[in-house]
């Protein structure tokens, strides 16, 4: 069956690495990949290759490429232990700074995921990027209000909103937490304007912002 014949050649593919076969090796991954795409290991072991060979501009292309794949599918250990590797061959590269901000929230790493966040606005202020999805900010924010930095939660927050990306769940859950950022700020007017908005929206905004409030005192 096809399903065989990728893991055939996945198997190929890291027998012929470990015997230093590196051309064999990526032609057998690339096989494994052709049949089965949605499988995230061989663009691990093609990455990894690649690095072996020196192409750290290849290697980081597959390792992103499982990354997407990992992250699609909510592993995010794989997401972080990946994104790091990334990182560690291109400290700038805002794709694994995108994933690993997402999978450290996704695990309540707040502290490490505001790091990523803050990282990446500051590459992308320092180098005038303009496209990063407000989604981004809202992460930044979330992290910055379970780290208790109200104000820069306030601040990335309200920043996301003027997007006009933004939208659907990623714009309620920045109303929500900025209800919840105002309330711990102690501006309870403000709280109560942002929670009739995202109420708008459905009941579950009331016990969602009440939960927010719980998690940081």
């Amino acid at each position: 069956s096809q399903d065989k014949h990728h893991y055939l050649y996945h198997t190929l593919g890291n027998i012929y690495h470990f015997q230093k076969k590196y051309d064999k090796a990526i032609a057998n991954h690339q096989k494994a990949i052709d049949i089965r795409p949605t499988y995230a290991r061989p663009y691990i072991h093609l990455g990894e290759t690649y690095q072996l060979l020196g192409d750290n501009e290849r290697c980081i292309e597959y390792l992103l490429s499982a990354i997407d794949l990992f992250s699609q599918n909510d592993f995010h250990n794989e997401v972080i232990e990946y994104s790091n590797k990334v990182l560690s061959l291109d400290l700038a590269n805002i794709d694994a700074l995108m994933y690993l901000q997402y999978s450290l929230h996704a695990t309540e790493q707040y502290e490490r995921g505001l790091s990523a966040g803050m990282e990446i606005y500051r590459i992308a202020t320092e180098d005038n990027i303009t496209d990063i999805h407000p989604q981004n900010w809202v992460l930044t924010g979330m992290n910055a209000f379970h780290c208790m930095e109200y104000e820069l939660s306030y601040n990335m927050l309200t920043m996301a909103l003027k997007e006009e990306a933004l939208s659907g769940e990623d714009a309620w859950l920045a109303v929500c937490y900025l209800s919840a950022v105002s309330y711990m700020q102690g501006n309870k007017a403000a709280a109560k304007e942002f929670e009739d908005i995202a109420k708008e929206s459905g009941p579950a905004a009331k016990s969602f912002i009440r939960e927010l409030r719980k998690q940081v005192k």
